[in-house]
C-alpha cells in the first residue's frame, strides 16, 4: 500500500483534437470583421453619394432662384414689348383707316367726274370703272400687301376692257397680263394662318410633363460562383446569404440628374407662352427677324426642360415647319397697267371737251 502512494503521478496529455473549436471561432471572428468593414465601407459610399446630391440639389435651387428672378424680368420686357406692339397696331389701324377714308374720297370723286362728264358711252364707263380697279389694286398690293385681291381686281378690270373690243387697248390688257403674272409670282404668305398654328402650340404648352428622372439599372453584388466550392467558400457564401437579410447594396452607374421643382414649372410655361405669342404678334406685323428669334428661343426651351417627351418632341418639329415660312412684305414693282390706264382715260376726256368746245 505505501509503495503505491509513494510512486509518482504522471499526468495524461490533452487530446490534440480540443482545439479545433477554438481554430474555427478564430476563423469565424476574422470573417466576421472583414464582412462587417466590406458592409461599413459600402455604406460609407453611398452616404457620400446622398451627400452629393444633396449638394447638387441645393445648387439647382439657387440657380432656379435666379431663373426666377431672370424670368420676372424677362416676362415684364415681354409685357411692355407686347403692350408697344399693341400701340403699334392702333397706330396702324388709324393709319389704315385714313387711307380708307381717302379711297372712299376718290371713289366720290370718281362718282362726280362721272356725273359732271355726263358719260352716255357705256364704253366709257367702262373705261373709267376700270382705272378706278387698277388703282385700287396697286393700293391693295403697296400699302396692304394684299396680292390675292390686288390680283383679283386687275382680273376685274381686264374684262371689263376686253368688252369695249377696241384694238387700241391690246397694249393695255397685255400690260395688264404682265401685272397679273409679276404678282402670281410673288411668295404667298398665309399671316392668318401662320397666327392661328401659332396660338394653337401655345395652348398645347400648359398640358406638356416635365422630364423625369430615369435612374439607371440597379445591379446587386454577388460573390460568382466557382466550379469547385471549398469550406471557406461555403463559409463566405453563407455568412453573404445571412448578411443580405439585413443589408442591401446596390450600385448605379450614372449620373442622377435632379427634377425641375414643380413650383418652377409654371414660370417655364408662361414663358414659354409669351415666346409664342411675340412671335404671332411678329407675324401680323411683318417683323421676320423677332419672329424666328422668338420661335428659336420656344424651340431650345422645349428640347431643354422636356426631354423625351412626345408631346414635347410634336411642338418642337412643328416650330421648325413654321421657321421655314417668311413672314417678310415683299413689295412687287411698279404696275405698268397704271400709266397705261391713266392715258387712256386722258385721251377720252380730251375727245369730250373737245366735242363740247365744238358745240
Amino acid at each position: 500500500m505505501s509503495d503505491q502512494s509513494s510512486q509518482p503521478v504522471v499526468e495524461q496529455p490533452e487530446p490534440k483534437h480540443a482545439k479545433g473549436p477554438w481554430v474555427l471561432a478564430g476563423i469565424a471572428l476574422i470573417v466576421s470583421v472583414a464582412i462587417a468593414g466590406y458592409g461599413w465601407q459600402q455604406i460609407h459610399g453611398v452616404t457620400q453619394q446622398v451627400a452629393q446630391l444633396s449638394e447638387q440639389n441645393a445648387q439647382l435651387q439657387s440657380t432656379l432662384s435666379s431663373t426666377q428672378t431672370d424670368a420676372a424680368k424677362q416676362a415684364a420686357q415681354l409685357r411692355a414689348q407686347l403692350a408697344q406692339t399693341q400701340s403699334d397696331l392702333k397706330t396702324q389701324s388709324n393709319q389704315s383707316r385714313v387711307v380708307l377714308s381717302q379711297m372712299q374720297n376718290t371713289t366720290q370723286a370718281l362718282k362726280q367726274q362721272l356725273a359732271n362728264l355726263n358719260i352716255h358711252d357705256l364704253n366709257q364707263w367702262r373705261l373709267y370703272e376700270s382705272q378706278y380697279l387698277v388703282h385700287l389694286a396697286a393700293r391693295k398690293a403697296w400699302l396692304e400687301g394684299d396680292i390675292g385681291s390686288a390680283i383679283a381686281l386687275l382680273k376685274s378690270a381686264d374684262k371689263g376692257i376686253a368688252q369695249l373690243h377696241d384694238p387700241k387697248y391690246i397694249p393695255l390688257r397685255q400690260s395688264l397680263a404682265d401685272d397679273i403674272n409679276q404678282l402670281d409670282s410673288l411668295p404667298k404668305v398665309d399671316v392668318e394662318g401662320i397666327m392661328i398654328q401659332i396660338n394653337s402650340l401655345r395652348e398645347q404648352i400648359a398640358h406638356l410633363a416635365l422630364t423625369r428622372v430615369n435612374l439607371p439599372k440597379a445591379t446587386d453584388d454577388k460573390t460568382p460562383a466557382t466550379a469547385k466550392p471549398t469550406w471557406k467558400t461555403q463559409l463566405a457564401d453563407s455568412w453573404h446569404t445571412f448578411i443580405h437579410q439585413f443589408v442591401t447594396v446596390r450600385r448605379r452607374d450614372g449620373d442622377v440628374k435632379p427634377l425641375l421643382a414643380p413650383e418652377k414649372a409654371w414660370y417655364l410655361k408662361q414663358n414659354l407662352q409669351l415666346q409664342l405669342e411675340q412671335a404671332a404678334l411678329a407675324a401680323g406685323n411683318r417683323q421676320p427677324k423677332l419672329y424666328q428669334q422668338s420661335l428659336t428661343q420656344a424651340s431650345q426651351w422645349l428640347s431643354k426642360y422636356f426631354t423625351h417627351n412626345p408631346a414635347a418632341d410634336h411642338l418642337v418639329n412643328a416650330i421648325a415647319q413654321l421657321q421655314k415660312q417668311s413672314v417678310a412684305v415683299i413689295q412687287p414693282s411698279q404696275l405698268n397697267s397704271v400709266e397705261l390706264i391713266d392715258k387712256a382715260v386722258d385721251q377720252i376726256s380730251q375727245q369730250n371737251s373737245s366735242r363740247e368746245e365744238a358745240k
